[in-house]
């Protein structure tokens, strides 16, 4: 076990080293440390040293690629996985619950009556930490077509939609054409104005809805008008106005 230890963290030294000499070289390039750690992934022991490894330090380049490395070894060590992944979600951290958020996101656990990473999603969605958020957004997207429940209760679970592209994400989901009462529908509106502008899906998720109940989507917009008018970073509707063909 001490070996492979350190056979990992050897490995890991080197690549952070290496990414860290291309970022100096080529600052404004994207550097993916994803395809080297998939490849490494193959043997489950080292993938799971590796996370352990690198949970200990989140900041190290490497450690982008916790959320990879255990989604490629969940099949083979699935106890393992959900022991990290669960004081992942329950750090204090953010850095920490944004790697669970990047597993549960990848979705290898769809299809498992079992699995804890549904209820994850919807507990992570509610958290203070916009990056983690909108990737339990991306998973809510996801899986809309084929659990549009989980879907729907991690849009709900968002508490604050001020955040302009947490807000889009939120309204790309709900443009899935979720299944949600008029209540629900409302207690998404609520939130929704305190966004500061109306962009694309946020316009579509209410042409959408009015289909259905014009009167609680103008309901809304006259809601949006009176928000905040002493307010000029407050756009209440479109820049463009409303497009009908939403």
């Amino acid at each position: 076990m001490g070996e492979r230890v350190a056979s990992a963290g050897a490995v890991l030294d080197e690549v952070d080293a290496a990414i860290v000499r291309l970022r100096r070289a080529r600052p404004s390039e994207l550097i993916n440390v994803g395809p080297l750690l998939f490849a490494l992934s193959a043997d489950p022991d080292w993938a799971l040293e590796a996370c352990e490894l690198l949970i200990k330090e989140p900041r190290r380049p490497t450690a982008a690629g916790v959320g990879m490395l255990l989604s490629e070894t969940l099949g083979s060590e699935p106890e393992a996985v959900r022991t990290l992944l669960a004081s992942l979600a329950a750090s204090t951290d953010p850095n920490l619950r944004f790697l669970a958020a990047d597993h549960i996101s990848r979705l290898r656990w769809f299809g498992d009556s079992n699995a804890p990473e549904p209820d994850l999603a919807v507990s992570l969605a509610a958290d203070d930490e916009p990056a983690v958020i909108l990737a339990m957004l991306l998973t809510a997207h996801r899986v809309s077509d084929h659990d549009a429940d989980l879907a729907r209760r991690v849009v709900l679970a968002v508490p604050n939609l001020s955040n302009p592209q947490i807000a889009e994400d939120a309204c790309m989901v709900l443009s899935d054409g979720l299944l949600m009462s008029s209540e629900e529908w409302q207690a998404v509106f609520v939130r929704l104005l305190l966004c500061p502008e109306v962009e694309y899906w946020y316009e579509h998720a209410l042409a959408e809805r009015a289909n259905a109940a014009p009167r609680q989507v103008l309901d809304h917009v006259i809601a949006r008008i009176k928000h905040s008018p002493e307010d000029y970073q407050y756009r209440a509707l479109p820049l463009d106005g409303f497009d009908r063909t939403c």
